[in-house]
């Protein structure tokens, strides 16, 4: 009886101590289970983070370029305005030099048909004030015009305007870099053209006058040896006295294999005769 009440709490403890077992591991299991739930959680939110922090990354990023486009774009439609303003005022102020070169004209033309009618001495010096009055606007209305065509023709053949006093004995033509004229047509001091700091009394070359409307003069020059062209500039001036020297366009030719070739400088040329 002894043995049998002994082996009933045995089995008594053992079952329960199965049971408790079986519940600590399934605590266990579930507190596991519980540890993995809460790691991907973890792992899920911090993926989603991530493509949301890259995703505002690129949208800052397309922000930013969005508004240096519009900035750009917000310049280069000033420059296009400043431009067309510039264009605009050098072709005004060509006009003007036109109009009052008119006036020019029309006195000079009254002052000498008083003096061929030998008009009064009092009418004669109001005809002659009026003259040189008309002259010195043409020429301050000249220079303002010449100074405005120069920037607008800068900005459409995308050069650098450059004066007198910035050529030095680095210009590739200049006689003290050893080139020679070799001919031209009738003209006084043709060195002139390639002397930057030398030459005659006019500093200048001065073609032959009597010459047929439309008539080319011509200049033809050798360098001491070969040499590669990068810019050219040219300084010319018609005559201030109703414009009898003048000249339209300029053009330029290099010789190769014995045979002579124009120059792209001819499209610049074109430009300046347009805008002059």
């Amino acid at each position: 009886m002894g043995f049998a009440i002994y082996a009933f709490v045995q089995r008594s403890t053992a079952i329960v101590e199965h049971q408790a077992r079986a519940a600590s591991e399934a605590l266990n299991e579930a507190q596991n289970k519980l540890i993995e739930t809460k790691t991907r959680a973890k792992a899920e939110s911090d993926a989603l983070n991530a493509k949301l922090s890259d995703a505002l990354k690129q949208t800052e990023e397309a922000r930013k370029q969005a508004e240096a486009s519009n900035e750009r774009a917000t310049k280069e439609a000033e420059k296009a305005e400043r431009d067309a303003k510039l264009f605009i005022s050098a072709m005004q102020a060509q006009a003007a030099v036109q109009r009052t070169a008119n006036v020019q004209l029309e006195k000079a033309a009254a002052l000498q048909r008083g003096t061929d009618a030998k008009q009064d001495s009092a009418t004669i010096d109001r005809e002659k004030r009026y003259l040189e009055a008309a002259k010195k606007s043409v020429q301050d209305l000249s220079a303002d015009a010449a100074r405005k065509s120069a920037q607008a023709f800068a900005i459409m053949g995308a050069v650098r305007i450059i004066s007198t006093a910035q050529l030095g004995r680095s210009d590739l033509f200049d006689v003290s870099a050893g080139s020679q004229v070799a001919a031209s047509s009738p003209a006084r001091n043709p060195t002139d053209m390639f002397s930057g700091m030398q030459g005659s009394a006019e500093r200048a070359a001065v073609f032959a006058d009597r010459q047929p409307v439309d008539s080319t003069h011509w200049i033809e020059w050798r360098t001491k040896g070969d040499v590669t062209v990068k810019s050219v500039a040219i300084f010319a001036a018609h005559d201030q006295i109703r414009f009898r020297r003048a000249f339209s366009s300029f053009k330029l030719y290099a010789k190769k294999q014995n045979k002579w070739v124009e120059s792209a400088i001819q499209s610049v040329a074109t430009l300046w005769r347009q805008l002059c």
